[in-house]
């Protein structure tokens, strides 16, 4: 390739002057030749997290072959991962990469009154938080989830402009291979806005607003998949720990913006086409060990429907549990049924009050003795 495009001779040496056209071209083919070649393969390279070579040796059929001994160590989790997804039935769409870039502003503040006297402890912490949280619902529908740096989030932005200028025009195919890197994926874009609206000397008592917006679009075809419109939160924290108070307003800014996840999780499944979700509730003599045995005995059981789940509340009285599965509903409420009796131990025994919906468990513990 380097020789079609004039940077190197007949002999393969290096040639000193090119044209910048040239190299630039030569870039673009060898980008969107590397991404093919990357599709066709498939995802397999994730499963290897190490290897060392133990023997190489040259194929005596075809001379440019080589064959590998090596000694690799793999992730389990993509292992199975990979497995479940030849395997099963429920093939669904999966995003390559998620962007998400994030934009913070400060009305009335600076990053002191948060506790944190540089502005990347409280950023890097939230942003880190949220890419977890993606990462977690998302594993069955996005790849890879990528916080976006300048450059990054500059090309994409470059490439909405192209595009939007391009639309309709014979040069448009080339621009999308251009960005071929961001063909099949997603982005997500937080913008987050702390004000300050109270200080109380006298009690130590510091007032927060916080306002949220968050868009998640096709980052080639710029269309919205789902939003969060101008969420607002207000509250107050004591200003007596600087970590106790910079940990709270951090908790406040994260969880505004993940509520707004779940419909994420619903809308990029949607695109799909084969992902469901229900909500479970769990009441009766459980403590949170329990809790944590219910909640793997589910996947456990659910493996097969590619069942994950998360636990959303939990306090003396109850817990709520979501579910994301493949498949039919039908197909999860039947293997919800049937942890009916199921022990949790040896003196805990779960209860489902109504077959028909086997959405609400009791779990049954010994009497308490009479006085």
């Amino acid at each position: 390739m380097a020789k079609k495009y004039g940077l190197v001779d007949e002999e393969g040496n290096s040639v000193e002057r090119v044209e910048a056209s040239k190299k630039r071209d030569f870039r673009k083919a060898l980008r969107l030749r590397r991404y093919k070649k990357k599709r066709s393969f498939g995802r397999f390279d994730r499963i290897v997290a190490q290897y060392s070579v133990k023997k190489m040796t040259r194929s005596p059929k075809y001379p440019n072959s080589r064959y590998l001994r090596a000694n690799v160590k793999v992730d389990r989790k993509e292992v199975h991962r990979l497995y479940l997804k030849f395997t099963t039935d429920n093939q669904e769409h999966r995003y390559s990469k998620l962007f998400v870039s994030t934009n913070f502003n400060l009305k009335g503040m600076s990053w002191l009154d948060t506790g944190v006297e540089v502005e990347s402890d409280f950023i890097d912490v939230v942003r880190r938080h949220w890419k977890d949280k993606l990462e977690k619902l998302l594993a069955d529908n996005v790849s890879e989830v990528i916080l976006c740096d300048e450059d990054t989030l500059n090309q994409i932005k470059r490439l909405g402009v192209d595009l939007s200028k391009l639309k309709g025009s014979k040069n448009l195919k080339e621009v999308v291979e251009d960005y071929a890197m961001f063909e099949n994926t997603l982005w997500m874009s937080i913008s987050v806005t702390l004000n300050k609206t109270n200080e109380e000397a006298a009690s130590n008592k510091r007032s927060f607003v916080v306002e949220e917006e968050m868009t998640l679009q096709d980052t080639i075809t710029g269309r919205i998949i789902s939003f969060l419109d101008n969420k607002t939160s207000e509250t107050n924290y004591s200003t007596v720990d600087a970590k106790a108070l910079s940990s709270n307003v951090a908790s406040l800014v994260y969880s505004g913006v993940k509520e707004s996840f779940t419909d994420v999780v619903t809308q990029i499944a949607k695109k799909g086409g084969s992902r469901g979700h229900d909500m479970l509730k769990l009441k009766g003599q459980f403590n949170m060990a329990d809790l944590f045995k219910f909640r793997n005995l589910l996947e456990e059981k659910g493996i097969r429907l590619g069942l994950k789940s998360e636990i959303t509340n939990f306090n003396s009285r109850e817990a709520g549990i979501d579910l994301y599965y493949k498949g039919a509903r039908d197909d999860i409420l039947l293997m919800l049924s049937e942890l009916n009796g199921e022990k949790l131990s040896s003196v805990k025994t779960l209860m489902i009050e109504n077959q028909e919906t086997p959405t609400h468990f009791t779990v049954i513990g010994p009497k308490k003795a009479e006085l």
